[in-house]
């Protein structure tokens, strides 16, 4: 039987190995972008650079995504039984997640707007701080957000498969069956 150490690190292989091709192919596109390497025929050829800068979004999207599919490599890994429905929970929380740490943001007055460089600067704080300041926040699928990245996904992860695994099998009063 493994521990649940060996089955948290078995989880994580999955978002990992997409690290490994994205940062992979976004070295590739960074080479064929660069003309010192590739030549100016190759720079300005503009179909190829479409496509280039295409793949370019495709990686950078996928590195974007890295907390979320944490969470749910974690959340289907760590679930026993049903890890479909342990998976498609774990989408729901991760929202949630953010979308509660963006309310209790929004109640101290910590919004996109008052975390910008530029509203800093002109609040009376250095631009090194500003940034430092700015840096620790994010726009997580649309919701303002402490920037948590893939930490805040293997926490949301396993706070569901522990919820999961613990009432998946609890039955509802007829009532609340549906749900």
């Amino acid at each position: 039987m493994r521990t649940s150490i060996q089955k948290l690190g078995k989880t994580l292989m999955g978002p990992l190995s997409i690290i490994v091709a994205s940062g992979l192919l976004l070295g590739i596109v960074s080479i064929l972008q660069n003309p010192s390497i590739v030549g100016e025929t190759v720079s300005n050829a503009v179909i190829i650079q479409n496509f280039i800068g295409g793949v370019r979004e495709i990686v950078s999207m996928m590195f974007a995504l890295l907390p979320i599919l944490f969470a749910v490599s974690v959340a289907t890994g760590m679930a026993k039984d049903d890890k479909e429905i342990a998976g498609f929970a774990v989408v729901i929380a991760f929202i949630i997640f953010h979308v509660v740490i963006g309310y209790l943001l929004g109640l101290n007055n910590i919004t996109a707007k008052t975390t910008s460089v530029d509203y800093l600067v002109e609040h009376g704080v250095t631009q090194i701080h500003a940034f430092e300041i700015s840096n620790a926040y994010e726009s997580m699928l649309g919701v303002f957000t402490y920037r948590m990245g893939v930490f805040g996904g293997i926490i949301v992860g396993l706070w569901t498969a522990f919820i999961h695994n613990r009432y998946h099998t609890k039955q509802l009063p007829t009532a609340f069956s549906f749900f």
